[in-house]
């Protein structure tokens, strides 16, 4: 019985090495509620802002199309990477990601641009409006053709209309250099992982892969350049890191102070033999077994460490 013990044991503080945990609070939520399955609705529908944007800033007074080579080279290797879509470096070329502007355009439009795109979907509309979509693809060219094939009856054009009528100030804009800042000092990168960031592995690999690439040497006669992310890439990672570490720190603490209590107060190791080590061996089994199977949520570590608190409390009384 000892010797099985102790292999159950070593085989959960295995498996406690390889738990990944769950840092989407969506799944907290009722599913069931109709608030939380509409939102779940949208997302489906809709997706979310799970991009990466990557900022290239130029240190001092340096400018950013000073390390446009180095920038370009970064954009490649960013491209070769299994685990992104097609980069958006803000070029103007066929790379151009237009599909977040594609899916939301009825949203961008607002309540009175929805009705005049709506008319467009009339049957004497729809055609002349395919006869100007077709002269737009013979003179456009090719990357702005395939646009107009993603978008025959040109609702981008009612969204810029708007967006210009609103006066919505723009920091960056799409120019021969990609998207840089007015004072010529920032160019941002848009990019699109395969995969939500929740997924932490996912993540892991990924931001081991980029931090490679932010690694690139450039030109020697230049200060190194700066670069900074944005997205929910590393916060998962780091979120999850924290509840490892809060975990790990508190479910020690807490246990030494079991033992402390149980052996001051009994002033024996009996009762640490059989109640809290046994109680110990099945919460670490339980969380482990439950950790292989799916990532690990807060509730459920939550009710791993009461439950252990109860029975260590009922056993010690008993």
């Amino acid at each position: 019985m000892l010797f099985a013990a102790a292999v159950a044991g070593a085989l959960s503080a295995w498996l406690l090495g390889r738990i990944q945990f769950d840092t989407d609070v969506l799944h907290l939520l009722p599913s069931r509620g109709p608030a939380v399955s509409a939102l779940q609705t949208y997302l489906a529908n809709f997706g979310n802002l799970d991009r990466l944007f990557v900022m290239f800033e130029a240190p001092g007074d340096h400018t950013i199309a000073e390390y446009r080579d180095h920038i370009d080279d970064v954009v490649e290797r960013l491209r070769a990477l299994p685990d992104l879509a097609p980069a958006d470096a803000g070029l103007g070329g066929g790379n151009v990601d237009w599909s977040y502007v594609l899916d939301r355009q009825l949203l961008l439009l607002g309540p009175t641009g929805v009705t005049q795109a709506l008319s467009r979907l009339g049957a004497t509309t729809m055609d002349q409006q395919l006869l100007r979509a077709r002269d737009r693809i013979s003179l456009a060219p090719e990357s702005m053709g395939s646009l107009v094939q993603q978008d025959p009856l040109d609702l981008i054009g009612l969204v810029r209309t708007h967006l210009t009528e609103q006066a919505i100030p723009l920091t960056f804009s799409a120019s021969e250099d990609g998207y840089v800042s007015e004072d010529g000092r920032a160019r941002l990168v848009i990019a699109r992982p395969l995969k939500p960031p929740y997924d932490t592995g996912f993540s892991r690999a990924l931001n081991a892969r980029l931090d490679a690439i932010w690694q690139t040497p450039g030109d020697p006669s230049l200060p190194r350049l700066v670069v900074k992310e944005a997205g929910g890439y590393r916060v998962s990672v780091e979120a999850e890191d924290l509840i490892r570490s809060e975990g790990s720190f508190n479910g020690l603490l807490t246990l030494g102070a079991i033992v402390a209590i149980v052996v001051i107060v009994f002033r024996s190791l009996r009762p640490l033999i059989v109640v809290v080590i046994p109680m110990l061996l099945a919460s670490l089994a339980t969380i482990a077994v439950y950790g292989a199977i799916r990532p690990l949520s807060m509730v459920a570590a939550g009710s791993v460490a009461m439950l252990f608190g109860l029975g260590e409390d009922g056993g010690t009384l008993m």
